[in-house]
């Protein structure tokens, strides 16, 4: 296996493009059959369920807890493309205003995000001790945490 620092290197102004592919590619197909991704697993990560992660393959557990984030950031990500075009439809002013706004927005899902993996933490560990009483106090006061915070950011928008 070549040192990845290789792949980058010049040859003159020429990158190596397709040694670089073909390294990403036998990455990706590696990763890929060693997990033993099955469409089932796809289809189960899709519609939720009661499973237990705390026995059974980490590799299953990752790919099933990882599967809905990726799908609602692409959408997200789907969701600003779309709004960017409707948008700049309007006017050059108004396209402006949406990258100010995406910028404030991105803020808050930082702020979001590192919220839920505090809270993913602790309610992990509570569920790993069985203690399922304890991981709804938690969630339950997360929530609480959340309308707060949310209440911080919706009245000076507001106004």
């Amino acid at each position: 296996m070549a040192n990845p620092i290789d792949l980058f290197t010049f040859d003159g102004y020429f990158l190596d493009t397709r040694r670089l592919f073909a390294s990403i590619y036998f990455h990706i197909f590696q990763h890929v059959t060693t997990m033993q991704i099955r469409w089932k697993d796809f289809v189960e990560a899709i519609r939720g369920g009661k499973t237990d992660f705390t026995s059974g393959s980490v590799r299953r557990a990752i790919f099933l807890l990882s599967v809905p984030m990726i799908l609602e950031m692409s959408m997200e990500s789907l969701f600003a493309v779309v709004d960017a075009y409707f948008v700049g439809q309007v006017s050059v002013d108004a396209l402006a205003t949406l990258g100010l706004t995406e910028s404030v927005m991105f803020l808050v899902y930082s702020l979001a995000i590192g919220l839920s993996m505090a809270v993913t933490a602790m309610v992990a560990r509570r569920i790993g001790e069985k203690n399922p009483t304890g991981a709804a106090e938690v969630a339950g006061q997360s929530i609480y945490l959340a309308l707060g915070l949310s209440l911080l950011v919706a009245v000076p928008g507001y106004i």
